[in-house]
Parts: C-alpha cells; structure tokens; sequence
C-alpha cells in the first residue's frame, strides 16, 4: 500500500492512497516492522523535497505506523504489506503501533543549512521543509538559539519551505523547525547548528 500524506498529503479524508506490492521502490529509507518491533526504530534525516518513509510488514501479524499526534497514519498494514508516508518539514515524529502500543518508532527531519560556518556579515539557506505544493498545505514554526540563550521564535506558521538567515552577530547559532498539518503538528526537530565567526 502507498500512502502520500501530506507531512504529509493527505487523500482518504486526505490520505492518498494506492495499492502497490512495491512501495518501498523510492523511499528514502524502509522501515522493517519484524519481531513486533520497527527496525530502525530511530532514524534522523535532514529536511529535504520528496522525502519518502516507507515501512515494510515481515511480520505475520497486522500493525499499524501511527504517529502519536495523529500527523500520519500508514492505517493497518497486513503481513507483507508495505505504506509509504511523505514527511514534509522538519520536525520530530514519534509513531507507535495503534494495535500492539508497545511498538515505538521516531523518525526525526532536522533543518537544513547551506553552510554550517559563516563569517559576520554573511548568510544561508535554512531549508525546513518541501518546495511542493500541497493541499492541505504544512506550515512551519522556527525558532533560534544563540549559545547558551534562550529558543526564541523567528517564524511562526510560516509557508517558506526556505528562507534566507543573516545572523546579526557571532556565536554558535541552533536552529530548530516543527511541522504543523491540518491541526496536527510534531515535535521540535533537532537543531542544526550554525557558526559564526568575527
């Protein structure tokens, strides 16, 4: 089974779907379910467009990969079935099996910078999600940290994919990112880090 969700787009009350025996031809990486566990359970990406996660049954029982703040949902996943869901923007994703809870999974899309040192007075690319148009379409929220500081909010709900970031002075910058989709939103990414010498 091939899901597109909109993180992902969504088409069965917005879940696309189509059936297909090959679903894991195009991922960006296969999670095997096996052992009533997923294999990786933890994965770390960075964010980019097309990013396909697929997920393989090898078990003999049914499972599902759902994610705990309802983003996604590969829905019921029969043995030797396969689900492919398209994650959209940065963020942190923790999934489990609705049937068997003990099951857990993270996937984790971390921002993407065009250069991780600067000096003053330059800039870069801070990449948070896909370039694609999407219906529903995600928004992001971005939020910065400077050495030892505190997070603070420098886009809130925005639709820029990605943008250009000019720091205003040097330190060691984190930049952290999560998605929000159709009143759903996952975690705060991972930060990437950014340095900026005088």
């Amino acid at each position: 089974m091939r899901r597109s969700i909109g993180l992902l787009a969504l088409s069965l009350v917005g879940l696309g779907v189509t059936a297909s025996p090959a679903a894991a031809t195009g991922c960006d990486r296969t999670i095997a379910i096996q052992g009533s566990s997923f294999d990786p359970s933890a994965w770390t990406v960075a964010a980019q467009n097309d990013l396909h996660v697929c997920w393989h049954n090898g078990d003999p029982l049914t499972h599902t990969a759902t994610a705990d703040t309802g983003i996604f949902d590969t829905g019921f996943l029969s043995s030797g079935a396969d689900a492919d869901v398209q994650l959209l923007g940065a963020g942190a994703y923790r999934y489990h099996c609705q049937i068997h809870g003990f099951m857990n999974g993270t996937i984790t899309v971390r921002p993407h910078a065009s250069a991780a040192t600067i000096v003053l007075g330059a800039s870069f690319v801070l990449r948070i999600g896909d370039q694609g148009t999407f219906v529903p379409a995600p928004t992001w929220d971005v939020q910065r940290r400077r050495n030892d500081g505190p997070w603070t909010t420098i886009k809130s709900g925005t639709t820029l994919a990605s943008f250009v970031v000019k720091p205003g002075g040097a330190g060691t910058f984190r930049f952290r990112a999560r998605t929000h989709l159709s009143g759903d939103v996952s975690g705060w990414s991972p930060a990437r880090v950014v340095k900026v010498t005088a």
